[in-house]
């Protein structure tokens, strides 16, 4: 058949209404199914970056946190101290006496007499602090990688979104949050 020879259209049989209600059917069917796979993949490829966007910029926060720990760190640290030049010496006053050498002018302290009361108050606040500070070399073992970033003035929110996002429950990672900030 030859690309500039017309077709008769008239000469031909049409197709008929249930062939062609099945085929347009079809059509659709097929192309919506298709078009559902589409999106579905789509979507589930959006969530997979959200989720690893997100975890950059957990992640980005904390290397932030760190880097401004460590330049707080390098300013607070002191500056070689030179040696100070030592002052002649005064000379003493005619007629005073150098004060002898070895013996201590000052007295020795002395100890006053402790309350029952007050002496088991603080007996129960040594016994509590060492129940904390049991309590918190526990965690310490445990959730080190978290507490330590804390302990470098890493955000609290950053910890607590890794934390969160690794399924840990609210109440361990406000326990976390609260002996990594304890004396910042």
């Amino acid at each position: 058949m030859d690309m500039t020879e017309e077709v008769d259209y008239y000469a031909h049989e049409p197709i008929s209404r249930p062939k062609l209600v099945t085929l347009l059917n079809t059509f659709i069917v097929e192309t919506s199914a298709f078009v559902n796979r589409f999106a579905d993949s789509c979507e589930s490829s959006l969530q997979d970056m959200s989720v690893r966007i997100t975890n950059l910029s957990n992640e980005l926060g904390i290397l932030e946190s760190k880097l401004e720990s460590v330049k707080d760190i390098q300013a607070s640290q002191p500056k070689p101290v030179q040696q100070a030049q030592t002052a002649p010496a005064q000379p003493q006053a005619a007629g005073s006496i150098p004060p002898p050498s070895g013996t201590d002018p000052v007295p020795a302290p002395v100890e006053p007499e402790i309350d029952p009361a007050v002496a088991a108050a603080e007996q129960a606040r040594l016994e509590e602090e060492a129940r904390q500070a049991a309590e918190e070399e526990a965690l310490m073992e445990e959730f080190g990688s978290f507490i330590r970033p804390l302990q470098l003035r890493v955000p609290p929110q950053a910890v607590r979104a890794q934390m969160e996002g690794l399924g840990f429950p609210p109440e361990t990672v406000d326990k976390v949050i609260a002996v990594g900030t304890r004396g910042l």
